[in-house]
C-alpha cells in the first residue's frame, strides 16, 4: 500500500527504479504467499468449489488482459470458443480462471517470440446437465523435455527440476492447478518437446444453465455504472500503519474518511446518514468489529455496507465473516484496486 501510494509522488528517474523493484519484489512475496495458503487449504480439504453462472466469453476477457498487461515481448495472442458452446454455465468462475492465468503466466515466462493461443471447446456430450470443457493453452516457448513431464505437476520439484536464472517460484502453481481442476472432475496435462513449444490443456465439468437465470444473468450484468463523487467512509482500525495506507488510498480516490481506533469508539462516532460505508477491522482491542457491527445494527437498524478487514485468508473466512453480519469483506494487505472493486461490486453513491 505504501508503495502504491510512492509511486504518485515526484521522483526521479533512481527513485522510480527503486520504486518499481521494491513493488515487484512485494508482489512477488503476495504470489508466493498466496501459493502456499492455497496449497495448505488444498491439502487440509478446505476448498469448497464456489459454483455460479458466468459467460465463457467473461473468462477469456480476463485472460486476455492479464496476458496484455503482463507481455512485453514481440508475440501475438488468440483466442477460439467452439461456437456451439452455451453463452453461460455455471461453475467455480474464480477457480478456472485461476489455472487458466497460471498457465498463461507460465507461456510468457518461458516463450521469447511467436504466439500464444487460448482455445475452448466441448470434447464430448455428457447429459442434458452437464458439460465437459477443454481449455488448451499453446505456445511457441522454448518448450519441456519429455523426461521432466511426470516431475511438472509436482510440488515444489519445479525448483530443481526446471527452474533456470529466468524463473523465480516455488512451484506450487501447476500442483495447485492440478487439484482445483481434479476438485472440477478433470484432469490436466501437457504436450511438449525441447525447442518445439508446449501445448498444455485441461478439463472441468459444468453445469448447464437454463433460459430463466440466463436472462436474470444479463440483467444483473447490465447498467453498471461508475460511482460518482466522493464518498463518506468511518475507518474502524487499531493499527497506526493499517489506519496510514488505508486512510491515504481512499483520500487518494476522493473519498473523506473518519477514523474510529475500536469498535467501542466506532458506536459513539457513528450517526444514521452520515456515512456511505464502513470498513471495519475483525480484530481490535477494547470492542472487536463483529461485536461493534451487532450493536451498530441492534442500536440503528438500517447502515450503510459493513465490510470486514482482516489478516485471515483462508477458505470460508469470508463466509463466515458475512454470516455474522457483515455485507462483504477484504483481506490485508488491502490494494487501491481492491477498493475500487469494492465500491463497484456494492454499487456506492454519496449520500451527499
Amino acid at each position: 500500500g505504501m508503495v502504491e501510494l510512492m509511486e504518485k509522488t515526484p521522483l526521479d528517474s533512481r527513485q522510480t527504479d527503486f520504486v518499481n523493484t521494491i513493488k515487484n519484489s512485494s508482489e512477488s512475496l503476495r504470489e508466493i504467499i498466496d501459493q502456499v495458503l492455497d496449497y495448505s487449504k488444498i491439502e487440509a480439504g478446505k476448498v469448497k468449489l464456489n459454483k455460479k453462472p458466468f459467460a465463457i466469453k467473461d473468462i477469456v476477457e480476463e485472460a486476455t488482459k492479464l496476458f496484455h498487461s503482463i507481455c512485453n515481448k514481440p508475440l501475438a495472442w488468440k483466442t477460439f470458443v467452439e461456437p456451439d458452446l452455451p453463452r453461460l454455465i455455471k461453475a467455480d468462475r474464480n477457480r478456472i480462471l485461476q489455472v487458466i492465468n497460471n498457465l498463461v503466466v507460465n507461456a510468457v515466462k518461458f516463450t521469447a517470440q511467436g504466439t500464444l493461443e487460448l482455445k475452448i471447446g466441448c470434447p464430448e456430450n455428457t447429459d442434458d446437465e452437464t458439460l465437459l470443457l477443454k481449455v488448451d493453452l499453446l505456445d511457441t516457448g522454448s518448450g519441456i523435455d519429455i523426461s521432466l513431464h511426470d516431475h511438472i505437476f509436482t510440488p515444489f520439484s519445479q525448483i530443481e527440476q526446471i527452474d533456470s536464472e529466468k524463473y523465480h517460484g516455488i512451484g506450487l502453481g501447476l500442483t495447485i492447478c492440478k487439484e482445483l481442476v481434479e476438485l472440477h472432475g478433470g484432469e490436466i496435462n501437457l504436450e511438449s518437446e525441447s525447442g518445439k513449444g508446449s501445448r498444455f490443456w485441461f478439463t472441468f465439468r459444468a453445469e448447464r444453465v437454463n433460459g430463466r437465470l440466463q436472462t436474470a444473468y444479463k440483467e444483473s450484468t447490465a447498467g453498471e455504472e461508475e460511482t460518482e463523487g466522493g464518498l463518506n467512509i468511518l475507518l474502524v482500525e487499531d493499527k497506526a500503519v493499517t489506519q496510514k495506507v488505508v486512510r491515504l488510498q481512499l483520500e487518494g480516490m476522493g473519498h473523506k474518511v473518519t477514523l474510529a481506533v475500536n469498535g467501542k469508539e466506532a458506536l459513539k462516532i457513528y450517526k444514521p446518514q452520515l456515512f456511505d460505508l464502513v470498513l471495519m477491522d475483525i480484530q481490535m482491542p477494547v470492542m472487536d468489529g463483529i461485536t461493534a457491527t451487532r450493536k451498530l445494527r441492534e442500536n440503528f437498524g438500517q447502515l450503510p455496507p459493513v465490510v470486514g478487514l482482516s489478516a485471515n485468508a483462508f477458505e470460508g473466512d469470508r463466509e463466515k465473516y458475512i454470516e455474522k453480519g457483515l455485507d462483504d469483506y477484504l483481506t490485508k494487505p488491502v490494494r487501491a484496486v481492491d477498493f475500487l472493486n469494492l465500491i463497484k461490486k456494492l454499487s456506492l453513491k454519496p449520500l451527499k
